[in-house]
């Protein structure tokens, strides 16, 4: 009973793991092409690939077998360097990313399991509630780790 448990709670972190950093580099991805950056590749993950493919765009996107790091390569169109303004706003777009994604657990929350919460829950009926609560605190916290001024970390 509890090693299904166990594997349940396994397989639900590696999926939210894997979704966090597509959400992340995505936001990323999004806002250099937005910006009218070239995206030459985005990874997502690290080691050796399991997929590969290649976007209308041309960027090619990796996905790797441990759901930890990313990174998007891109270019300025015309050769130059970035502005400032540029930078901030792609270095901020991951961490975005994972703040908004941190809603979806608490709606599902709310809708399925009649309970809305940031805090802990009054009471436990069953793991949903705080499974919900556990997956939005790890994409607030993995988008505040990643406004830490740390290599390899996007704030850097």
């Amino acid at each position: 009973m509890h090693l299904d448990l166990l594997l349940q709670l396994f397989a639900v972190s590696f999926v939210w793991s894997n979704v966090l950093l597509l959400a992340h580099e995505g936001g990323h991805y999004l806002t250099a092409r937005g910006l009218g950056f070239i995206v030459r590749s985005v990874d997502i993950g690290s080691g050796p690939a399991i997929a590969r493919f290649c976007d209308r765009t041309g960027a090619i996107w990796s996905f790797r077998l441990f759901p930890i790091f990313g990174s998007v390569r891109f270019l300025n169109m015309d050769g130059s360097s970035p502005k400032l303004f540029a930078q901030f706003a792609i270095i901020l777009a991951g961490p975005f990313a994972n703040f908004v994604l941190a809603s979806v657990p608490l709606i599902v929350s709310s809708i399925f399991f009649r309970e809305f919460s940031i805090g802990l829950p009054r009471h436990f009926d069953g793991i949903g509630p705080a499974a919900c609560l556990l997956l939005a605190y790890v994409s607030m916290s993995f988008g505040a780790v990643n406004l830490l001024p740390i290599p390899p970390l996007a704030g850097c």
